[in-house]
């Protein structure tokens, strides 16, 4: 943002590689409340507090 403040994220969706790396880096950051990982087959890496939700997004 221009004025260097960072918005207030109420949840933060991750689509993909079940976000591993992104949610941890997010997570360092200003927390936000509910972070959700949408992603074909959530069973590796996953991380407590974490919502996954599986799916495949090219059909």
């Amino acid at each position: 943002m221009a004025d260097g403040v960072s918005p207030n994220l109420d949840h933060v969706l991750v689509i993909g590689g079940c976000g591993f790396l992104i949610v941890q880096a997010l997570r360092k950051h200003p927390p936000c409340p509910t972070y959700s990982v949408a992603n074909r087959s959530p069973t590796r890496n996953l991380i407590v507090g974490i919502r996954y939700h599986a799916n495949n997004i090219s059909k």
